[in-house]
């Protein structure tokens, strides 16, 4: 690992998520229905991998990970990406940006396909999956609370 990120605890959920970027807090809870530690909890206990980010002090600043999907015939492994930040994501973004891609291509040797979608006024994380190397698909986008959400992919 790296002293800035681990594996993640269940902990980690109910520490972060009421800190949750307010972006964030809406796709948690719009998606899941549920609050958002419990959001959190819930994409820690089916993600495999999954890590949580540490700011310089030591306490949780986002939680990322893929959730299994797929296998098809052809051994494609398919998973669905994702990640939550808490609202001091922003006090060093340098940092935070030259760390992702490392675990990005961690996640792509276990995965050959990851996806999911994204609030189409999340500009800032499209922006971010952008960046990542993620392709916005447009395709299967879908409504939820009448917000559109958009889908991304990215292949090894």
């Amino acid at each position: 690992m790296s002293e800035f990120v681990r594996p993640s605890d269940i902990e980690d959920a109910f520490i972060l998520g009421p800190n949750l970027r307010e972006e964030d807090k809406y796709e948690a809870e719009a998606g899941m229905r549920m609050d958002t530690a419990s959001a959190l909890g819930f994409g820690i206990n089916v993600s495999t991998p999954c890590y949580t980010f540490l700011n310089f002090e030591g306490e949780p600043e986002g939680i990322f990970g893929v959730v299994p999907y797929a296998e098809d015939g052809e051994g494609i492994r398919i998973g669905r990406v994702w990640m939550m930040a808490g609202k001091n994501i922003r006090e060093h973004p340098i940092t935070f940006l030259k760390r992702c891609k490392p675990w990005l291509n961690k996640f792509y040797e276990e995965y050959d396909i990851l996806f999911n979608w994204v609030n189409s006024k999340n500009t800032e994380r499209i922006k971010w999956l952008e960046w990542m190397g993620f392709i916005l698909t447009g395709e299967s986008s879908y409504l939820i609370d009448d917000e559109l959400y958009l889908k991304f992919i990215g292949v090894r």
